[in-house]
């Protein structure tokens, strides 16, 4: 198989599942001759008929056997990155989107400007960990701390940049923890409360919406991470701002990923916990994204 040749299979592949664009299939053909064959992508152009070894071969036809089931990229590779940061991913854990990179941006910018660091912060919905461990490795002095329903998200999130160097083992690491939000115990489970800061980017994603998400995401990712009911789209919302105002210093801040029709009713819910300064931010979209507290 030629590079030319593995790329016209690629194309040819998810083409016909109808929800890629030939951009998307582009950068996906990029990735794969980068990540699995080991040759720079601009090879896809200078050199076509470049002969791939034997030993690659299988390792794209798999890949591309995996992406034509409607399985996404990032559990193929068995990783995705965020916020500069490679995370190991897999099924059933949930993919980090770029949204929730602003809201570590926005988080970590406040931080900057603020007149004391924190000492302690709780990522609640964890899930791949990628939320506690950015901020671990930014504010190395904080004791981060991230819960999960999930056992398969907190073995993942535990095992993040394991063996990743020689300075990994010394490394301040979060601590995960696993707690069910919605059944109110989290009160009693919090593991080094009370907090500065607790930041979560719970399911927000309406039933409804389903029919308007690609298969790869309903097919693969957890649902579990994903959904609301329809009826009670600000599930999560209240019971993490009830649990916030008892696990939160006063003065604590409390930072919310949401959905973009829900931000501004997220923001009355705070006030209704006690939380003073409510705020709504858009995202890069232009999208009510971000919701933010300050514990009175």
């Amino acid at each position: 198989m030629t590079l030319g040749s593995f790329i016209e299979y690629l194309k040819s592949s998810l083409g016909r599942l109808g929800w890629y664009s030939q951009e998307e299939i582009s950068g996906i053909g990029r990735i794969l001759v980068e990540e699995i064959a080991r040759l720079e992508h601009y090879k896809i152009m200078t050199e076509p008929h470049r002969e791939l070894g034997r030993e690659v071969e299988p390792k794209l036809e798999d890949a591309v056997a995996r992406l034509g089931r409607g399985e996404p990229l990032q559990y193929v590779l068995g990783y995705g990155w965020f916020y500069g940061y490679r995370f190991r991913l897999c099924e059933g854990v949930l993919i980090p989107r770029p949204e929730t990179e602003e809201l570590v941006d926005m988080l970590l910018g406040d931080i900057a400007h603020a007149s004391c660091r924190p000492s302690s912060i709780l990522d609640i919905c964890t899930g791949s960990g990628c939320i506690a461990w950015v901020l671990q490795k930014r504010l190395p002095e904080c004791s981060v701390y991230g819960c999960d329903i999930s056992e398969k998200a907190l073995q993942v999130a535990s095992s993040q940049f394991a063996g990743d160097g020689p300075d990994a083992s010394s490394s301040p690491v979060p601590l995960f923890f696993k707690s069910d939000v919605l059944s109110g115990e989290l009160e009693q489970k919090a593991v080094g409360a009370p907090y500065d800061i607790i930041v979560s980017n719970p399911p927000y994603v309406c039933e409804s919406e389903k029919r308007i998400m690609r298969p790869n995401v309903l097919d693969y990712e957890p649902s579990l991470a994903l959904f609301v009911p329809d009826d009670n789209p600000l599930l999560f919302y209240g019971k993490i701002a009830e649990a916030a105002a008892e696990l939160l210093k006063p003065g604590g801040k409390l930072y919310f990923e949401t959905n973009e029709k829900f931000s501004g009713q997220v923001a009355q819910l705070l006030e209704k916990y006690g939380f003073d300064n409510t705020k709504a931010f858009d995202d890069l979209y232009g999208k009510p994204r971000f919701v933010t507290g300050v514990l009175k």
